[in-house]
């Protein structure tokens, strides 16, 4: 698996769709929403072809059509950033792989509405500081005004999947009083645009270029790597699994095996063999639900034939291998009878082989997912004996190139095999001959 120099492993899986969008140059909107989608309750996505969501703070939905219309702006006194009270419309947007940004829009007040505007800009998000954007305090008329703010001289917001804009308004001489936009769009003075969208499963991901960019990715995960370090986890669908690596930067919450989860923005990647997708920011892992099953492992009657197997295609899948044992010694770190001792918290591996000749590595990741104490107290089965075999169900990984599988979530209960969990009764029988086992 990935060690990244930092000797941490990751692995896991789950179940995914994709876009895929080839950069060429021209002036384009990043993100633009219709106006007959604007009149809702609610946080309205981009028509396209980039994502965007814009929403309301604490202010109150007001039913017109063709706008995003609301109510209970602030009164007499103008508000401070970055909360304002709650009284902002939020424009989110990712500028990834764009220059030179714009915002334009239409404004208009009822007759009680706020007759102020500003609209400021963060880089880093929604939890950021926000600043003034230049030029951007208007006076806001009961007729509707179209506005065009010029963000090109700000390099900060070029290439940025964490960008919010905020628009506060007050001054409203009612709280019923009401401000509106339209015809709504982000737009790059002179980058790069997606011009095609190719929906795929993540064997394009994989087949993909290295730095290319995907949007809505998504599937069940079915291993993590925890909340310390590189935060992974692996997602798989039926054309196979991938690795989410973070890079190191970002402190999103690792979902649980079984979670559905979006990686709405991300970059293909590949390190020391392995195949990665990095999400783009802490807002990119979006868990939509939880409790799905995992996926129907693919099955291997032997260790041979896993190694056999192409590394392209199998890392980062959920597999079975049959009718295995542990081969070698006990490595540094683990238990005289559990797979760790009681100070090792992880990074520890053993051989696994299915005739004593040809193995493969079983590793224990540096980060376990909070679930050390589990595998500090999980009897394991003896090393080098092979007649206490045991099916694995684990996940494929790749480090330097060559094949190796994770142990880490989810670990089942401190007995040796688990109906359920990662190590299970053998499918034949302890007794039988060497010759029976690889019918």
């Amino acid at each position: 698996m990935i060690f990244k120099n930092r000797s941490i492993f990751y692995s896991l899986v789950a179940a995914v769709g994709t876009l895929l969008f080839p950069l060429t140059a021209h002036t384009a909107t990043i993100a633009g929403w219709s106006n007959a989608n604007l009149n809702v309750n609610a946080a309205v996505l981009a028509d396209g072809p980039n994502t965007g969501t814009l929403s309301r703070g604490s202010i109150t939905y007001a039913n017109t059509a063709n706008a995003y219309n609301s109510s209970n702006w602030a009164l007499a006194t103008e508000e401070s950033a970055p909360s304002f009270n709650g009284k902002y419309l939020s424009i989110e947007v990712s500028t990834v792989g764009f220059t030179g940004i714009k915002i334009s829009y239409t404004d208009q007040r009822s007759s009680t509405g706020p007759p102020n505007s500003k609209i400021y800009y963060s880089t880093t998000g929604s939890g950021g500081t926000f600043t003034l954007a230049p030029s951007g305090n208007f006076t806001v008329a009961t007729t509707g005004t179209n506005r065009t703010v010029d963000l090109s001289s700000i390099p900060a917001l070029d290439n940025n999947a964490n960008v919010v804009f905020r628009i506060h308004s007050w001054g409203a001489s009612a709280s019923g009083g009401t401000f509106r936009v339209s015809s709504l769009a982000v737009t790059d003075a002179a980058g790069v645009t997606p011009p095609v969208s190719n929906t795929g499963p993540i064997s394009s991901v994989k087949a993909a270029a290295d730095g290319s960019q995907w949007i809505l990715t998504s599937g069940t995960v079915t291993s993590v790597g925890g909340n310390t370090n590189r935060r992974g986890f692996t997602i798989q669908d039926a054309t196979g699994g991938i690795l989410i690596d973070n890079n190191a930067s970002l402190t999103y919450t690792v979902p649980a095996v079984g979670d559905f989860v979006n990686i709405t923005t991300g970059t293909k990647t590949t390190f020391s063999g392995a195949i990665e997708l990095q999400p783009t920011s802490n807002a990119a892992v979006v868990i939509v639900n939880s409790g799905n099953p995992l996926p129907t492992p693919q099955t291997f009657l032997t260790v041979d034939s896993f190694l056999a197997s192409s590394t392209a295609t199998v890392q980062s899948n959920y597999i079975r291998i049959n009718n295995v044992f542990l081969g070698g010694s006990v490595p540094t770190g683990g238990g005289t009878t559990t797979w760790l001792d009681a100070t090792t918290t992880g990074g520890v591996n053993y051989l696994l082989t299915s005739n004593g000749v040809t193995s493969v590595s079983l590793r224990l990741t540096a980060d376990l997912g909070g679930t050390e104490a589990t595998w500090q107290a999980k009897a394991r089965p003896a090393v080098a004996n092979s007649t206490d075999r045991f099916d694995l169900f684990a996940v494929s990984t790749v480090f330097a190139g060559a094949l190796q599988i994770s142990l880490n979530s989810p670990v089942g209960t401190t007995a040796k095999t688990d109906s359920t969990g990662p190590i299970r009764a053998a499918t034949i029988p302890a007794s039988a001959k060497d010759w029976e086992r690889y019918d």
